[in-house]
């Protein structure tokens, strides 16, 4: 039995699998759903028909052609700029979107250092009007930062997932997806945010 008050996503590439997920989640009078795209609507069209017909609230995860294969801050700003435009022109609800930036090392020529540029430069995002949402707890780029010749496990990471975080909510993200959620984890985003808000 699902609180109504929790927001379920639904992480997928694909319009039949976010149909099936949805369906079910109607039986259960469930509404509150959010879609999860790492190919930013490039992997299936029949997504972004989908979530326009039933008016979902999607976070697109910036990518061209495969999911996190964006490098730059600037990179991303012109694809998802391009993204949400599509979507406009088609009727769908701008304020549904909320853009996650894609950290991680989602392809080879990744390194760890074009994610810490990123989390560096979330603040230029901010020219997109949109929530932006960091999904950085336990990444590699964490434990490469940390040892590159031997990266601490991802369960040994928590320590630099507090100090990205951090840092993250610092340069204007709003939402961090985390595996630890504790009474720590909340005060350091809390603070970072009025540290922000106090500029």
């Amino acid at each position: 039995n699902i609180p109504k008050n929790i927001l379920i996503s639904i992480d997928t590439q694909y319009r039949e699998v976010a149909q099936k997920a949805y369906d079910i989640a109607l039986k259960f009078n469930k509404k509150e759903i959010i879609i999860n795209d790492v190919s930013c609507l490039k992997t299936d069209s029949g997504l972004e028909d989908f979530i326009i017909k039933n008016d979902l609230p999607i976070i697109l995860m910036a990518s061209k052609r495969i999911p996190g294969d964006l490098l730059t801050i600037d990179e991303i700003v012109k694809e998802f700029q391009k993204t949400i435009q599509n979507l406009k022109i088609k009727g769908y609800n701008e304020n549904n979107i909320i853009l996650d930036p894609g950290i991680g090392h989602w392809v080879e020529e990744k390194t760890h250092t074009y994610d810490l540029k990123i989390i560096n430069n979330l603040k230029d995002l901010r020219v997109l009007a949109k929530p932006i949402l960091v999904a950085i707890s336990r990444k590699s780029f964490i434990g490469t930062t940390l040892n590159p010749e031997n990266p601490p496990k991802p369960e040994d990471r928590y320590n630099g997932t507090l100090s990205a975080t951090a840092i993250s909510v610092f340069n204007g993200a709003h939402i961090v997806r985390t595996h630890d959620i504790n009474s720590q984890l909340l005060e350091i985003i809390k603070i970072a945010e009025e540290i922000r808000r106090n500029k």
